[in-house]
């Protein structure tokens, strides 16, 4: 067995793995089944959790490709939590930053959807308490 880094291993963490499932079961089906402040909030932590690995996974995939090692600098992983945590909290408090993400998320789920409309998304500054979330990224790419 090589000792090589294997580029995207973060999104095979089990939390990683975890994360992806919730905001699908969470999106799909717990907030239309039972509303309220902690389906609210389940996504967000499990997407700031697992936005920053898929952007690092993104780094290593383009790194290898590239024929370097794939193995994150932890400048790209800060990076990535810093990207990730601006972004969420640009989105539940400034309606340009909100409507940029409803019509740019909708355009990614166009060719699923069959059609270019904007996501639903509710502006709440109290999402903001879920940031710390994005911090799990430097734990689970530490070796």
């Amino acid at each position: 067995m090589s000792d090589e880094p294997v580029p995207g291993r973060a999104l095979l963490h089990p939390v990683a793995l975890s994360c992806l499932g919730l905001m699908v079961l969470n999106d799909q089906v717990l907030k239309w089944a039972c509303p309220g402040v902690l389906t609210g909030k389940l996504s967000d932590v499990a997407g700031l959790v697992f936005f920053p690995l898929l952007l690092v996974s993104v780094w290593e995939w383009s790194a290898w490709l590239a024929g370097r090692p794939p193995h994150a600098p932890r400048a790209v992983v800060w990076g990535a939590v810093v990207f990730t945590a601006s972004g969420f909290a640009a989105i539940q408090v400034s309606e340009v930053a909100a409507w940029a993400w409803t019509w740019g998320l909708g355009l990614l789920q166009a060719p699923i959807r069959g059609t270019w409309q904007p996501v639903v998304h509710t502006m709440d500054p109290t999402d903001l308490i879920a940031l710390p979330a994005a911090g799990v990224a430097l734990i689970l790419t530490r070796e």
